[in-house]
């Protein structure tokens, strides 16, 4: 992250969170004086620029990026993760978006914490390695707030339970060892309680370099000072979300709009390319098709959305 931590070795870890603030102010600050001057570039004020290395592509507004994923299950099976990856590759979507600890409740309850950790970490590999080869953005997030609350079927563990913090401050360390290109992390989605307050917290404090997006309460907008970007999930496929916040399709009503036969269901081509290409009218920085679809492999949709692609 070039503008919030550009000299990280030179700075105290408190000195670092504060120009995070003072960032988030600057911008609430300058740019409305922007736009009121008419300035016609659609500007987000949370974009720090390219974290360098492996992926070519940018968040910024009125620069759509759209994306994929299937947040619940991608970690499940390595072989089709990975043709997930070079699907979404070849038809020109730039961004996969998955829930770093959030999907084991869902497809692998009953795993011990040993198999919950070693197939985190191979997927997680298989991700980061695959997205900086094809200059796709990885959308993570460490954990969700809903993780034990046995919505959609989950089997998880809260996110204050001892053993799950234990989980969060290694799912921490496991992104951080592999670095920040090419990486958007939201600590926490959904966040709207103290045990999602501190894995922002954590992710704030540990992830430096990274670019962060926030997401408490779902539908975040502006960006608090920590954050590059605000991440918003709207209730149905009609909403017009703020424009400069990243749009991702994590509620049931709107699943059970873009897929076939409800949260768990495929998607529906037709209908995702429009939803898809509403953002691009609108320029999101990125919108993001996010479904708990448990597999095989959902080509049609993603071919759909990659041809809404600008």
């Amino acid at each position: 992250m070039t503008s919030i931590i550009e000299k990280a070795g030179s700075r105290t870890k408190p000195a670092r969170v504060a120009a995070r603030f003072r960032r988030g102010l600057l911008a609430a600050v300058v740019v409305p004086l922007l736009l009121a001057a008419g300035c016609e570039e659609k500007i987000s004020p949370y974009f720090s620029g390219g974290s360098g290395g492996g992926s070519s592509r940018s968040l910024r507004s009125g620069n759509t990026v759209l994306g994929y994923g299937r947040v619940s299950y991608w970690a499940a099976d390595l072989g089709l993760l990975k043709a997930e990856l070079r699907a979404c590759h070849e038809a020109g979507i730039g961004i996969y978006t998955a829930s770093l600890l959030g999907w084991w409740g869902t497809a692998m309850p009953g795993a011990t914490e040993q198999q919950i950790r070693n197939q985190t970490e191979a997927a997680y590999k298989v991700l980061i390695d695959e997205c900086r080869s094809l200059g796709m953005i990885a959308l993570i997030d460490i954990h969700n707030q809903n993780s034990g609350s046995g919505k959609y079927g989950e089997q998880g563990r809260a996110l204050g339970d001892p053993a799950e913090v234990d989980l969060i401050d290694w799912g921490i360390e496991l992104v951080r060892k592999h670095g920040p290109a090419g990486v958007v992390v939201v600590p926490c989605r959904e966040t709207s309680d103290a045990s999602g307050l501190d894995v922002e917290r954590k992710c704030v404090e540990r992830l430096d370099g990274f670019q962060l997006c926030a997401n408490t309460g779902a539908r975040t907008w502006p960006a608090p000072g920590w954050a590059d970007f605000a991440e918003w999930h709207p209730w149905a496929i009609a909403e017009a979300p703020p424009a400069g916040a990243i749009v991702v399709s994590d509620t049931g009503p709107i699943l059970s709009q873009l897929n076939v036969g409800g949260a768990f269901g495929p998607g529906q081509p037709e209908i995702v390319r429009q939803w898809m290409m509403a953002g691009v009218a609108q320029g999101n920085p990125a919108r993001v098709y996010y479904t708990l679809y448990p597999g095989p492999l959902d080509l049609a949709t993603i071919q759909a959305i990659g041809s809404a692609a600008p």
